[in-house]
């Protein structure tokens, strides 16, 4: 039962020791030029992401191969960021949760299956909440049936520890990891034995604005299995190595974790246990975000190279505005750059291009159109919408628009502009947000009628859609819905409709409603291919 609080072996003692050479490549382990070109290249996302430092560390084979700090730490006192600096974690702290809450598991003392309650632990729902669905993000109603990332509810997992063990989640994660792992730079909380220690080294709290302007933020002050850990690049270096070494589970159980969930529907989502894990051209990667007030942060793993990538800040630029939480890593413009630096390098019929793009649309559209690999095309798209959303968040129109019309010569379907020849009845478009918009139109015979409409839909979530009704009965003649909607392009919450459906003679009445986020003219994540966000409704015959 108490087998996971025995010595760490040599291995991973010797593997990290404090003469291991910070900031410099260790021997064979990786391609010297490669990491040249990535430091540059972070060390330029870093500016533009107008962020004041990044921890940053590779693990190779299990040893640390580099790591780095850049920029300050603290700027008013000009402190440089070292990969010693500690910095909060925000929700790379739910893979300390997992590590813990899995070794409850192996002990016998916690059943994934158990429902919440029997933990003490009530939370209202149409269904049967368990501890898995927690651990998952799969507990909201129905539970198990759709993946919905919730910081709140995984931090329910507070409870059930403390109801199985007795002890708080700091007490164990200090006793299971921090102290086995004797990880300097790590603190949970206020009564850990080195929290004053560690507090005097952490990185200043920021906050950027969309000018660029960088203002001393504050902290939050929660902890516990959804948040709030602090530590550093070499430190997380350390646990994670730990993790592929199974110093913590056994590997069955280590691989449970990694296992994406499938949902009671049967489909599979993005999220295991405590981990998000995906596949991209063929190469597993499990990887989590963290962001919160004044930090964000980032670990991706790729167990078929045996290398991780990890990446701390001191503001929120590496998660806002990028859609982690949808769980596609690569909607991260840093895990793009590790990606096309170190793993995706060899899956080309050509040497992977570095794109200037900053470069005007008509050279752009041209380098794009010359490449002739798809696989690789649909890399360089990724990056293009990664780059649209960092000027997205700065506010930069000029940029973004240049950026976006690229993508449309390059990579959009047509959309609505196939339509063109078709007689429009009506139309709602260009719909911003918090909106609830009406159009009436007459139809004097049935009529096959085509419909474009594009909103915003996600697994069991409408928030922005049309629909059509009738206007004497108020009855809902058609609406847009997950199931027979499409990807639109873009942010994978873009849905589109576009069918023919018929309908009987009378009067009917176009309608359409978005919340307050990511619509038309205030795009939160890239937007659909042919820009389009409304309904509108065509005769089907020419």
């Amino acid at each position: 039962m108490f087998r996971h609080l025995f010595p760490l072996t040599a291995l991973l003692v010797s593997v990290f020791t404090p003469s291991a050479s910070i900031g410099q490549i260790q021997p064979g382990r990786l391609d010297p030029a490669r990491l040249l070109l990535f430091e540059q290249t972070i060390e330029d996302l870093r500016q533009r992401l107008r962020t004041p430092s990044f921890g940053v560390a590779l693990v190779k084979d299990g040893e640390l191969a580099w790591a780095k700090g850049l920029g300050y730490a603290d700027l008013e006192n000009q402190i440089e960021a070292t990969p010693n600096t500690p910095y909060h974690l925000a929700s790379l702290t739910k893979t300390f949760a997992s590590t813990i809450v899995m070794q409850l598991v192996e002990d016998g003392l916690i059943n994934l299956e158990d429902p919440i309650t029997e933990y003490g632990l009530q939370i209202p729902s149409e269904g049967i909440i368990r501890v898995r669905h927690l651990l998952s993000h799969t507990s909201e109603d129905p539970p198990g049936r759709y993946y919905r990332y919730n910081g709140a509810r995984f931090g329910r997992l507070d409870w059930i520890i403390r109801a199985t063990t007795g002890e708080p989640f700091g007490d164990l994660l200090e006793e299971r990891i921090v102290k086995r792992l004797e990880l300097t730079d790590t603190s949970p909380s206020d009564y850990a034995e080195n929290y004053d220690r560690v507090l005097s080294r952490l990185a200043m709290p920021y906050e950027v604005d969309r000018s660029g302007d960088v203002e001393l933020g504050e902290y939050p002050t929660y902890f516990g299995t959804s948040a709030g850990l602090v530590s550093s690049a070499a430190d997380l270096a350390k646990y994670y190595t730990a993790i592929d070494h199974n110093v913590f589970l056994s590997p069955e159980v280590q691989q449970l974790a990694f296992t994406p969930a499938v949902s009671t529907a049967g489909d599979t989502l993005p999220y295991g246990l405590g981990w998000f894990t995906q596949e991209y051209m063929g190469v597993r990667l499990i990887w989590h975000y963290g962001y919160w007030v004044c930090n964000s942060s980032l670990i991706v793993k790729v167990p078929e190279q045996n290398l991780s990538f990890i990446i701390l800040t001191n503001t929120n630029a590496l998660s806002h505005g990028f859609s982690l939480g949808t769980g596609d890593v690569l909607t991260s413009p840093v895990a793009i750059a590790f990606l096309k630096a170190f793993v995706l390098t060899d899956r080309f019929t050509r040497p992977i291009p570095e794109i200037d793009w900053a470069a005007q649309e008509d050279a752009l559209v041209e380098q794009l159109d010359e490449i002739e690999d798809r696989q690789l095309l649909q890399l360089l798209k990724k990056e293009l919408m990664a780059e649209w959303s960092i000027y997205n968040v700065r506010g930069d129109a000029e940029t973004k628009d240049r950026l976006f019309g690229v993508y449309s010569r390059s990579f959009a379907e047509a959309g609505i502009r196939q339509l063109s020849g078709l007689r429009e009845i009506v139309r709602i478009e260009e719909v911003g947000n918090s909106e609830d918009l009406s159009e009436e139109f007459s139809l004097s015979e049935d009529t096959e009628v085509h419909v474009y409409a594009v909103g915003e839909i996600v697994p069991g979530r409408v928030y922005d859609s049309g629909w059509i009704e009738d206007v004497e009965t108020g009855e809902t003649i058609w609406q847009m819905t997950e199931e027979n909607t499409e990807h639109a392009g873009g942010a994978v919450s873009n849905r589109r409709a576009d069918l023919v459906i018929t309908l009987p003679a009378g009067t009917y009445r176009l309608r359409y409603q978005s919340d307050r986020g990511h619509a038309f003219g205030d795009w939160q994540a890239f937007p659909p291919d042919d820009g389009f966000w409304g309904i509108a409704v065509f005769e089907a015959a020419p």
